[in-house]
């Protein structure tokens, strides 16, 4: 049987590929609504610990004065 796609269903997958696409908490938080932004990773914890940033590689490459454009 085919799963039933609900609007929960809906809005999760949507978060879900925010989240993915390393997009900031607060701007996904604002998006669904939540009250904070701390709620956000708490129900889409699961999400993040597969997030690959380069936290780190950004800011080094703006101080190295890399003409590389970062979101």
């Amino acid at each position: 049987m085919p799963r039933q796609v609900t609007i929960h269903l809906l809005r999760h997958t949507f978060a879900s590929a925010l989240i993915i696409d390393g997009q900031k908490i607060t701007g996904i938080a604002d998006l669904l609504g939540h009250s904070s932004p701390a709620i956000t990773p708490k129900v889409y914890a699961h999400w993040f610990k597969d997030v690959k940033t380069d936290a780190v590689g950004k800011p080094r490459s703006r101080v190295n004065g890399s003409s590389e454009k970062t979101r």
